[in-house]
C-alpha cells in the first residue's frame, strides 16, 4: 500500500507540472502516452497468444497529433483513416487469413488511440478556461476512482460486472459518482476563491459525466485484460502497474469531456 501511495503521489506532481507548463508539454506527453499504451495494447494481446502486426502503429500513432497540431480535425481525420486502412492492408497481406488476428491489429488503433486524441483536442482548444477543463476532467476522474475503491471495500455486496471485473460493485459505483461529484465541487470551490466566471451547472453535469465516464473506461480495460488473460498492462508504475492501468477510466472520461466541450466551450 505504501508503494502505491508514494508512486501515486508521484505521478500526481508529474501531472501538475506537465498541465503547469503549457499546451506544447502536454501534446508531447500524451504522443508518448499513446505510443507506450499501444505498446501495452499489443504487448497483452501477444500474450493472449494473437498475432496483431506491431510495428505499423508505432508509425501511425506518431503521426496522430502533429497531423492535428497541423491541419486540425481535416488532417487527423486524415490520418486516423489512412491508419486503418493500412493497417488493414498489412494484416491482409503479411498473414494467413484470420479474423482474429485481422481485429487484434485494429485494436490498438482504437484504443487507447482514440480516447489520447480525445484528450489531445482538449488540449489544444481554443477555449479561455482549457485548463479548468483539465483539471476537472483528471480530478472527477481521480475522485471517482477513490471513492468507489473505498466504499466498495468496505460497503460493497452486490457485484456490478462479477465475469469482468469481479471486485466491483454497485455500491461502489454509487460511491464513486459521489466521489466524481464531490471532486467537481472542489474544483469549482477553488473557481470561486480565484473569481473564475464559470456557472456551477458545468461542475455538476461533467461530475456526472465524469462518475459515468470513468467507471465506463475502467470497465473496458478490464474487460480486455480479462479477455487476454492478463492482471495488469504493464509494470510502469509500482503498485498501479501499466500506464493504461493508470488513465483506464480518464480516457473515456477525455472522449466525454471532448465531446461535451464542442457543444459548451469553457
Amino acid at each position: 500500500m505504501q508503494k502505491r501511495v508514494v508512486t501515486g503521489v508521484l505521478i500526481a506532481i508529474y501531472a501538475i507540472l506537465m498541465v503547469n507548463l503549457g499546451k506544447y508539454a502536454l501534446q508531447v506527453n500524451l504522443l508518448l502516452m499513446m505510443l507506450l499504451g499501444v505498446h501495452e495494447v499489443l504487448h497483452v494481446l501477444q500474450k493472449a497468444g494473437f498475432r496483431p502486426v506491431a510495428w505499423i502503429h508505432y508509425v501511425t500513432v506518431a503521426a496522430y497529433i502533429p497531423a492535428y497540431m497541423w491541419k486540425g480535425e481535416t488532417g487527423l481525420l486524415l490520418t486516423l483513416f489512412l491508419g486503418v486502412a493500412v493497417c488493414m492492408a498489412i494484416a491482409a497481406t503479411t498473414r494467413d487469413p484470420s479474423t482474429t488476428d485481422l481485429l487484434a491489429t485494429l485494436l490498438p488503433n482504437i484504443y487507447p488511440t482514440y480516447p489520447l486524441i480525445a484528450f489531445s483536442m482538449l488540449v489544444s482548444s481554443p477555449a479561455p478556461h482549457w485548463k479548468l477543463t483539465i483539471w476537472l476532467m483528471l480530478a472527477t476522474s481521480v475522485g471517482c476512482d477513490i471513492f468507489a475503491m473505498m466504499v466498495g471495500k468496505y460497503f460493497g455486496k452486490h457485484k456490478l460486472s462479477p465475469k469482468v471485473s469481479p471486485n466491483k460493485t454497485v455500491e461502489g459505483a454509487l460511491g464513486g459518482f459521489f466521489g466524481a461529484l464531490l471532486a467537481a465541487l472542489l474544483v469549482y470551490l477553488v473557481c470561486l476563491w480565484q473569481q473564475t466566471p464559470v456557472p456551477v451547472w458545468h461542475f455538476a453535469i461533467l461530475g456526472v459525466v465524469g462518475g459515468v465516464a470513468t467507471q465506463v473506461g475502467d470497465i473496458v480495460a478490464s474487460y480486455i485484460k480479462r479477455f487476454c488473460s492478463v492482471k495488469d498492462y504493464g509494470t510502469l508504475f509500482p503498485g498501479h502497474g501499466g500506464l493504461l492501468d493508470r488513465i483506464d477510466g480518464i480516457l473515456f472520461n477525455a472522449i466525454a469531456y471532448c465531446i461535451y466541450a464542442m457543444f459548451f466551450l469553457l
